[in-house]
Formats: structure tokens, C-alpha cells, sequence
């Protein structure tokens, strides 16, 4: 039975998709071991478009340093944290006026890795209980995916949007926290349209290419999803978007 995600009556339902950017770290015990959020963005959709944005960058704690990787990844800029960006319990403070003016009661990121790098930036900042409420929003929409979609191995967000017909690769979408969130619901609704791209699903490689390919990706490295890892699957204790009904 599908999960209520928000406040909202069914006819005028909203549903928020967020994705964080964050430090990824060159080795273990770079910036103390944390791989601290630089940049949150979060879209509300509504009726299957997007009706409000939020988007923030984040400064790093005194000391730490962008690294070279994410700063590959993600195109950010030290000056740019240093000019635009604000203490994370300031942006996470935002995002809850942010979420708590749509009645959101939960958001939807792809893959767990958001949820997790924001407990580890809470831990370091040492965030209040309200930081930490705004983090347990968050559930994972990937199993969602899986179970539509058939996967038994878990894809990245590139590979889902070419399945669902959106263009995330285009004029430099993938890897902007906002972007990625966007992109993210797109796909969910063409998805729950039935906008499927099958030639493109029938492509993906099986277990045994993916065995052999140079794809993999340690745990938290900056990539959202692991290739040639299980996907997991719904009953895993992942809340599915208000008015989700899945496959059949």
C-alpha cells in the first residue's frame, strides 16, 4: 500500500524529489574522514511538473578543502562555497521552511547516499533535532524504479533518464544538486506515464557484462548509484511517492 508523502489532499497532491553534491574524498582520512554536503537542491512536483525549486550551497567545515574529485564531479569552486555558500544547519534550516511551506512530510532521493552523507555532515556540525527530523524525510525512490523497471542490478540516474526519455546528459544537467533532483522526477513521472524507452532497457548489460566492465565504483565515492550491485528491492522499508501503484 502506498505511503502518504505529504500534507496534501490527492487533488492537489505534491511530491518533492532532493538531491544533495558532497565532498567526495580523494583518500580515508581526508577532511577528518567526512565527505561533507556542498550543495542541496530540491524540486516540488505537482501534477507531474515542477512548481517550486530550492537550491543551496554549503560552506565546509573551517579547514577542510574541496577536493580534487569533487571538484571533477561536480564543476563547484572553492570561491563559489566561499561566496555563495552558508553553514550547513543554516541551509538545512532553509530546506525545512522550504519543505514545511508545501506540507511536505517526505522527500525522494535516488539512492540512499543523500541521506547518509547528510547524517555524516550532521554529525560533524553537530546539528539539532530539527536538522536531523528534516533528514529522516528522506526515502529512497530507487526500489521504485527496480520493481517497474524490472532491474535486478541497481543503474545510475544517466541510466534511468535514458530509459525514461530525459536528456540528463545535456548541456552539463548531471551532477548540479538541482538539476539532478529535477531530472530525478521527470523520470519517476514518465516513468508512471509509461514513457519507457524498452530498445534502451533491453541494452543494459546482464550480470555477466557487467562483471567485465570498468564501471564499478567504491561505496561513496560521488556516484549515486553502484553499478553491478543488487538493487533493492520494495519491502526494504523505502516509502513510495503518494499515489504510487508500481507494476501491475
Amino acid at each position: 500500500m502506498p505511503l502518504k508523502n505529504t500534507k496534501n489532499k490527492p487533488a492537489d497532491l505534491k511530491v518533492c524529489f532532493l538531491d544533495t553534491e558532497f565532498n567526495a574524498t580523494d583518500y580515508n582520512n581526508q577532511n577528518d574522514g567526512f565527505q561533507e554536503i556542498t550543495e542541496i537542491g530540491a524540486v516540488i512536483f505537482q501534477n507531474g511538473r515542477p512548481v517550486d525549486r530550492f537550491t543551496q550551497y554549503c560552506k565546509l567545515k573551517k579547514g577542510h578543502k574541496l577536493t580534487k574529485r569533487c571538484k571533477k564531479i561536480t564543476g563547484i569552486k572553492p570561491d563559489v562555497l566561499s561566496k555563495e555558500g552558508i553553514p550547513f544547519n543554516q541551509a538545512m534550516k532553509n530546506l525545512k521552511e522550504f519543505l514545511d511551506k508545501h506540507e511536505i512530510s517526505k522527500v525522494y532521493t535516488f539512492g540512499p547516499a543523500d541521506a547518509f552523507e547528510m547524517r555524516s555532515t550532521a554529525k560533524l556540525n553537530g546539528s539539532d533535532a530539527d536538522v536531523l527530523d528534516t533528514i529522516k524525510r528522506i526515502s529512497n525512490v530507487y526500489p521504485m524504479f527496480a520493481k517497474t523497471l524490472s532491474l535486478h542490478y541497481a543503474f545510475s540516474l544517466s541510466d534511468i533518464c535514458r530509459i525514461c526519455y530525459i536528456d540528463h546528459e545535456a548541456n552539463g544537467r548531471a551532477h548540479s544538486a538541482l538539476n539532478d533532483a529535477e531530472d530525478t522526477g521527470f523520470a519517476f513521472y514518465n516513468m508512471k506515464r509509461g514513457r519507457i524507452n524498452k530498445e534502451i532497457l533491453q541494452e543494459m548489460p546482464d550480470k555477466e557484462k557487467q562483471s567485465r566492465t570498468d564501471r564499478i565504483f567504491p561505496p561513496f565515492c560521488g556516484v549515486r548509484v553502484h553499478r553491478a550491485q543488487p538493487a533493492r528491492g520494495p519491502g526494504t522499508g523505502d516509502a513510495y511517492p503518494a499515489g504510487w501503484r508500481g507494476k501491475g
